[in-house]
């Protein structure tokens, strides 16, 4: 509005009243309450966006992390399965070679008789 004032001044007029000058004070004012208004509407629409991608950031490594967990949680219950096939394994050739040592001890028995 400062332009204004100066076309003003360079117009057939040539005086500014006190009451001319409030007026346009007056809407440099509410041209800077709009621009302040509009910076903080700004201002409040990053942030706003900021946390946005905050949360979505949160969320996928949240996701992630769960991915991540039940692939850990299958790989240790594969695992333990295959510990617990071992040890079944173990045990039933121990039962084989106990009934083996078994056999071997009775035919020592027959021949010996």
């Amino acid at each position: 509005h400062k332009d204004i004032i100066e076309v003003l001044k360079t117009s057939q007029s040539k005086v500014i009243t006190p009451k001319m000058k409030q007026v346009l004070l007056a809407g440099d004012k509410k041209e800077q309450d709009g621009e302040l208004q509009l910076q903080f509407r700004l201002q409040v629409q990053l942030a706003e966006e900021r946390a946005v991608r905050a949360k979505q950031r949160a969320t996928r490594t949240e996701q992630k992390r769960l991915e991540t967990q039940q692939q850990n949680d299958a790989l240790l219950q594969q695992m333990r399965l295959q510990v617990q096939r071992a040890e079944e394994r173990a045990t039933r050739a121990e039962e084989e070679a106990r009934r083996s040592e078994e056999r071997a001890g009775r035919a020592e028995e027959r021949a010996v008789t």
